[in-house]
């Protein structure tokens, strides 16, 4: 097999064999190319741009560590996107992209990059962009993380496998990420040094991604049916100005029939001077009554449109390839991993054991970040109704925050964040207080 990569000649951008990757992908194992086919791998060099403006988006080259394929991914310029804000455990909220073209992708699709060849996915961030300069990474790690990627790949009913062909940013974009980040935590597991932490982040975002996904016909329904309602509205008041005007058109044309055309006679105008401007006055009126007419079938219709909309809204989960829905898809996933989470629920409660781990094997280290961390852990152990654990980590916090608003006073910026944080913790501990009284009486 011959890798492809792109280099470039004067001006233009080429493609050119480079043969020297090819050892690596043979030491893969024995793949038939029909096999290779039949799970979706294509041409590395071959990449079909996203669609709307381009400005949204610029693209980055990489070979991949484990089988040497020269991969181009998507990445987010900044300023592409705004948020209105974010939930109370971190999540996004109100994401609007400038260009509306790009509305139906989550940024977090392009977080994680995944090899077309053989699947490796990693967080695409500075450490693997520069992986290739990282002697301790390629002397220590990169044996080990090659050897068990390739072994999960090599399996013809494996996991990585049932993922990785499943992958299709542009008919399934929101699935797309979630299967990323589950092939991500994969590779953590593989990589010879494991992170709890970089788990339970991963874990967090397709616990988003899931809400996103169970709101997702809901939330497409009410946008249209408010911008439905935000063009009736509009449609309203151009027909009460209408109304307004039409009055004044019947004036003009009663003034024009008697008052002008009497006033005229007497002065040497020919008839068909007057005949015009009668003509054009009955034109007016008559213009005017069919403009309004027109409006109130405009807006009959706008709010027939509005009625079946909410009327014909299904709720249940469209197909997912050959599946029957995409959560069929995850039972058959994890027939083969337990890991995988069905819900946003289940998401959060991994996301919740893996912070946790994090926590008390001193893989998170004091100050801020240990500040979030046990935020964030008190607040899905409420949202999943642990509500005793979420207690007592919206306690820890609480101290913690509190000392270290004491101790950074000279750091605005630090105290600006950990004082956000502890009116966040201090609301929700609240919530918790409130939810746990309820569940007793």
């Amino acid at each position: 097999m011959v890798t492809l990569t792109w280099q470039k000649a004067g001006s233009r951008q080429v493609c050119r064999q480079a043969p020297k990757l090819a050892p690596r992908w043979q030491r893969m194992g024995k793949i038939e190319e029909d096999a290779r086919l039949s799970i979706g791998i294509t041409e590395p060099c071959q990449r079909k741009p996203m669609p709307g403006n381009q400005e949204s988006f610029f693209y980055s080259q990489l070979e991949c560590p484990v089988c040497g394929t020269i991969n181009e991914y998507t990445n987010v310029r900044t300023g592409s996107y705004t948020i209105s804000g974010r939930d109370t455990d971190f999540k996004p909220v109100g994401r609007q992209w400038v260009d509306p073209a790009c509305q139906k992708y989550d940024p977090l699709l392009f977080l994680m990059a995944t090899c077309k060849r053989c699947f490796y996915t990693r967080e695409f961030n500075n450490e693997f962009r520069n992986w290739d300069k990282d002697t301790s990474f390629k002397t220590n790690r990169l044996r080990i993380i090659r050897d068990k990627h390739l072994a999960e790949f090599t399996k013809v009913n494996g996991v990585l496998r049932l993922l990785g062909s499943n992958i299709d940013t542009e008919t399934y974009p929101l699935e797309t990420a979630i299967i990323k980040f589950l092939m991500g935590i994969l590779d953590v597991k593989a990589s010879g040094n494991p992170t709890d932490l970089d788990q339970g982040r991963y874990y967090l975002r397709i616990s988003w991604l899931f809400r996103d996904y169970d709101g997702r016909p809901a939330a497409a329904a009410a946008q249209v049916v408010k911008f439905i309602g935000k063009l009736r509205g509009i449609a309203s008041a151009a027909l009460g100005d209408l109304d307004g005007l039409a009055e004044y058109i019947t004036n003009l044309k009663e003034a024009v029939d008697s008052d002008l055309l009497r006033a005229i006679e007497s002065l040497e105008v020919r008839d068909e001077t007057r005949s015009e401007i009668a003509e054009a006055a009955s034109q007016f009126a008559l213009a005017s009554d069919a403009l309004r007419t027109t409006g109130a079938r405009l807006a009959e219709a706008l709010e027939d449109a509005a009625l079946r909309l909410k009327a014909s809204y299904i709720s249940a989960d469209p197909r997912f390839h050959q599946h029957a829905s995409f959560q069929q898809f995850l039972a058959e996933v994890r027939q083969r991993w337990d890991d995988v989470p069905f819900s946003a629920r289940e998401a959060q409660s991994k996301a919740r054991e893996y912070y946790m781990k994090a926590y008390q094997n001193g893989e998170i280290g004091p100050g801020f970040q240990q500040i979030q961390a046990t935020y964030l852990i008190a607040e899905l152990s409420r949202r999943i109704g642990n509500h005793e654990s979420a207690e007592r980590y919206f306690g820890l916090m609480t101290g913690m925050a509190q000392e270290l608003i004491a101790n950074r006073q000279s750091d605005a910026t630090t105290v600006k964040f950990a004082t956000r944080l502890l009116e966040m913790a201090t609301e929700q501990a609240r919530m918790n207080t409130e939810q746990t009284e309820g569940a007793l009486t």
